[in-house]
């Protein structure tokens, strides 16, 4: 990394980590503030939960985007929907009364001979995961309890996870660009001002480096995304 980028991501890493601090002392202020009813305490509870996650991805994403050394290892698409389902809980704890849900395919049934190994690092998939379902619970859900679905696939040698929501999907214009640093539509910019357009870029490097690929899917309605890594049978 240069100097330049180094000076670049240290501002990103101290303001994201700003930001998040930021939101767990108030949190903490909440709910020491007084009498709360139930449903509020266990709102302010999620938030801070969600927002102490969001310090570690945010330190993890940091590490890797200075140059670290992934930690790849065998993962089951057990292992993999874990990972899903514990990014988007810590994720919706920072969006708390947003009422999205998240539907996975049931776990499989694994067995010595069938299961297939997924080579990745877990924590650089968490990092890909915020980066795809923070978008879906930023823009798809933002004004509405919305639905993200996942579906498994195995294409060849290829094992394939599709995420999709039930939103407004990218503008069509910014859709060659999606992936792109930066980028960001006018939905992005309103319902997200500080954001910075990296997420969905940084996502598909990390997956790279696995020998994987994100790609943005065609649909008529919301936005589907498809993580693939190459798997190998047990």
């Amino acid at each position: 990394m240069q100097d330049g980028d180094c000076g670049e991501e240290m501002s990103r890493l101290a303001h994201g980590l700003q930001t998040l601090t930021l939101g767990v002392a108030q949190s903490l202020w909440a709910l020491g503030a007084g009498d709360l009813p139930d449903e509020r305490r266990q709102q302010l509870t999620a938030q801070g939960i969600g927002l102490l996650h969001g310090v570690e991805l945010e330190l993890w994403r940091a590490s890797f985007a200075a140059g670290a050394k992934l930690a790849i290892r065998a993962t089951s698409p057990n292992e993999i929907l874990e990972h899903l389902r514990w990014t988007f809980d810590a994720l919706r704890g920072l969006h708390a009364g947003r009422g999205a849900r998240l539907e996975l395919p049931a776990r499989r049934a694994s067995t010595a001979n069938d299961s297939p190994s997924i080579d990745a690092d877990p924590q650089a998939l968490r990092i890909v995961f915020a980066a795809i379902l923070g978008n879906a619970l930023r823009y798809a859900c933002f004004d509405r309890p919305g639905v993200v679905t996942v579906s498994l696939e195995i294409r060849g040698e290829r094992f394939g996870l599709i995420v999709e929501d039930d939103g407004p999907g990218f503008e069509p214009e910014i859709r060659p660009h999606a992936f792109e640093p930066g980028t960001r539509g006018s939905r992005a910019r309103a319902f997200a001002p500080n954001g910075t357009g990296r997420g969905l870029a940084d996502a598909r490097s990390l997956l790279r480096r696995m020998d994987g690929e994100l790609l943005l899917l065609e649909r008529s309605h919301g936005t589907a995304l498809r993580c693939s890594l190459p798997w190998s049978a047990t």
